[in-house]
């Protein structure tokens, strides 16, 4: 999983712009040959939803400079495909559903929004602390 964490962050245009304390955003384009796609679909390749999870969840321990541990996914909305070499924009925005930590995350490509979805997690730091 580390290596393809490490490939979702080496795929990244710039840095992250933060919009507000609680929003933040990045671009992002994966070649033909990032790992992601291997095997999704051959001849044809699409991103799958688990590493458009893994981009917000990337993007979210950027924003908060921190590894986080995801606890819930929900709302969980893919609309449109993503191929190789689209400039991809994740969005993220702190939500508290039912006083846990949590992010809204939103991933648009050239044609529009593509994918939607609403984490829940846990800081492993907030964790340990609360033991």
């Amino acid at each position: 999983m580390n290596e393809l964490k490490n490939a979702v962050s080496a795929s990244a245009i710039g840095k992250v712009e933060i919009i507000d304390p609680d929003s933040a955003r990045k671009q992002y384009r994966f070649d033909k040959h990032f790992i992601g796609f291997s095997g999704h679909f051959p001849g044809y390749p699409l991103l799958p939803a688990f590493v458009q999870i893994m981009l917000g969840i990337v993007l979210l321990e950027e924003q908060k400079g921190s590894p986080i541990e995801l606890d819930t996914i929900s709302n969980a909305k893919f609309l449109l495909q993503i191929r190789p070499e689209q400039v991809l924009m994740v969005e993220c925005r702190d939500c508290a559903p039912g006083g846990k930590m949590g992010s809204d995350i939103k991933i648009s490509n050239p044609e529009g929004l593509a994918a939607s979805f609403r984490v829940v997690f846990s800081n492993k730091g907030e964790t340990a602390a609360n033991e």
